[in-house]
This record gives C-alpha cells, structure tokens and sequence, in this order.
C-alpha cells in the first residue's frame, strides 16, 4: 500500500494508550502528482478557514478511535467530507486528536480516481456540510433562545 502496515500499529497505539480518542496519520513526503499536492494542500486550507480545523491531511488514513467516541460522533458522511466530518464532530465534543506522521510510498498498482472536476465536487461537498453546520449552529441558538 501507499502507507507502511507499521501506520496502522501506530495509531491504534495512540488510542489504545488513552493519549488520544482518535487518531490518524499524516502522509509526509507524498509521491503523488503536482495536482493532487495542490488539491490536498489547498482543501487543509479551506478546511482551516471553514471550520477551524488545523491538520495538513484531512484526508490522512488509517484511523482509529475509541469506542466511546465513534458512538458519540454520529457520523452520516459517505462521501469526501467523511473525515472531514469526523475532525469537526471530534472537535465539537472536545476529543483529543492525534495525528502521527507516516512515509507515503509511491503508488504501485491501480490508477487515481482523482480527475479535474474531483475538486469542484469535494468543494460543493464542503460548502454543503458547512451549511449544515451553520443550521446546526443557528437551531442550537434558537432553541437556547426560547428557553
């Protein structure tokens, strides 16, 4: 794989130890194309701006997570902004997050499904979760307000 199998060691590890309640990796030196480097870099800064969300690799994998915060993170997402969704929820219920650096290799088999449109869809996907965000937010305000 693109990952060392070690990665996945890693990370339970980090959950497992009671450091973190979920933990993912963060490819470093990524041998993927110029387009794709410029597609990861520029959705971290999106991400950072949106939802305040500080990590060079939203997208960095494998996870982990205790139980207790899978169950209470409620994810619904099954497409890009899964991840995405998952920092955000952690962060909302005040997770700890690791994240722990791992070698990317080169791919060796298969092809990319990433194409040139791939980042107008994962940006209307963010600006959707964003919006649902910003509902959230104001049904909260709202509901405190009639108390």
């Amino acid at each position: 794989g693109e990952l060392p199998a070690e990665s996945l060691l890693r990370v339970f590890d980090e959950v497992k130890s009671g450091r973190a309640d979920l933990c993912k990796t963060r490819r470093l030196r990524r041998h993927d194309g110029f387009f794709r480097k410029l597609l990861t870099f520029g959705y971290a800064r999106v991400v950072r701006i949106f939802f305040g969300i500080i990590t060079r690799d939203v997208n960095g994998y494998p996870v982990c997570m205790t139980r207790a915060a899978y169950e209470r993170l409620h994810l619904t997402k099954t497409d890009f902004t899964l991840s995405l969704e998952m920092l955000y929820r952690a962060k909302q219920h005040g997770f700890r997050v690791a994240e722990v650096a791992m070698p990317h290799r080169k791919r060796v088999g298969g092809t990319s499904h990433i194409r040139w449109y791939t980042s107008l869809i994962m940006l209307w996907e963010l600006l959707k979760f964003w919006r649902e965000v910003k509902l959230e937010r104001s049904n909260e305000q709202e509901y405190i307000h009639k108390v």
